[in-house]
């Protein structure tokens, strides 16, 4: 139970400082997770021990880079979660918001893999049952991210969160994390790849490659 507050809570500093443009207090964070303000401040002090977030003189919680990872990540998750159930399960919105933030912290990993492929099939699909019109209600799905091996090369991405967290320690090394963007530059004939990150070339195994799920940018 407390792995999954403190998972809620890094998610929560991830959306609102994406909504609001700047880094959420405590207070903001407490009204956001319904919680008690003594309960989250002593969620943060945990985090920042962690070495997860950062608070500032004014009391404002900014992400580190593991915090950073942790929250893309589960935020990865609830999207395609709630994706799934609003869209092909047909649940309402915002109760479909609820029960995602239920099962983003159990779910495996394999299972949100196989999601993010059937909504990206499903989407595939309708466009091109319709001829690829789009803008409806009966054809809109939430965009979902993808393997960094579904993408051809010379597609520009941006990475949404890694599938596979015993990976994100190396990752961090390199500088590849969720927000980041890259481009995909070459696909190698053993299934890995070679990305381009801030300037430079970095090659990826299939095993690293399959676990990192991103956005396209158009």
């Amino acid at each position: 139970m407390e792995h999954a507050a403190c998972e809620d809570l890094l998610e929560a500093v991830l959306v609102l400082t994406e909504k609001q443009g700047a880094p959420p207090t405590a207070g903001e964070l407490a009204v956001h997770l319904h919680r008690d303000e003594a309960r989250v401040s002593e969620l943060l002090a945990e985090q920042v021990a962690a070495g997860r977030v950062r608070l500032d003189g004014n009391g404002a919680v900014t992400l580190l880079p593991p915090g950073q990872a942790i929250a893309s990540r589960v935020a990865g998750r609830h999207k395609i979660l709630e994706c799934f159930l609003a869209e092909r399960l047909g649940m309402e919105r915002r109760a479909a918001s609820g029960e995602a933030c239920l099962l983003e912290h159990q779910v495996s990993e394999e299972t949100i893999r196989r999601l993010s492929e059937f909504l990206e099939d499903e989407e595939g699909k309708r466009h091109r049952h319709r001829g690829g019109r789009s803008g409806s209600r009966e054809t809109m799905i939430c965009p979902v991210p993808r393997s960094l091996t579904d993408y051809p090369e010379g597609t520009v991405l941006r990475v949404a969160a890694i599938g596979n967290f015993s990976q994100v320690r190396r990752l961090e090394d390199i500088g590849l994390l969720p927000g980041e963007f890259l481009t995909l530059k070459r696909r190698l004939s053993n299934g890995a790849v070679v990305v381009e990150v801030k300037g430079s070339d970095i090659a990826l195994s299939s095993e690293i490659a399959a676990c990192i799920l991103v956005e396209e940018q158009g």
